[in-house]
């Protein structure tokens, strides 16, 4: 689920703790269509322009008004961690240096005595799908 909300339309739709991209978009489409609605009225563009604009500075402000919301109800969105895991056990550090000294030390690492015929072994962290 965390790759999906990666795609910069997610934002849009899941309804979950909120980052300042969701801010950013809303200020924009503010911000240019409350451009739009004034240089159309004054550059005499037709007024379907210039209604435009009005229709995309409102969806602007509703969009702030629900990432408020969601702001209040679900918090800000935790930033990525870098973690280095261990190749053979899967095992998570905060630095390299000690997934490496770990790789070096790791029960299932190449050392590791194998039964005759091959066993099977997760390499890495299993995922639940």
């Amino acid at each position: 689920l965390d790759s999906w909300l990666d795609v910069p339309a997610a934002m849009l739709i899941v309804c979950g703790p909120v980052s300042r991209k969701h801010f950013i978009l809303s200020l924009l489409a503010i911000s240019l269509g409350a451009l739009v609605a004034v240089s159309g009225r004054y550059l005499e563009f037709p007024r379907w322009i210039s209604l435009l604009g009005v229709i995309i500075a409102i969806a602007g402000t509703m969009q702030i008004l629900l990432f408020l919301c969601q702001l209040q109800v679900y918090g800000w969105r935790a930033e990525k961690v870098t973690v280095f895991a261990c190749n053979f056990c899967g095992m998570q550090f905060s630095t390299f240096e000690e997934a490496s000294s770990h790789e070096h030390t790791c029960a299932y690492g190449p050392g590791a005595h194998v039964p005759i015929g091959g066993a099977v072994s997760v390499v890495g962290m299993p995922v639940n799908q």
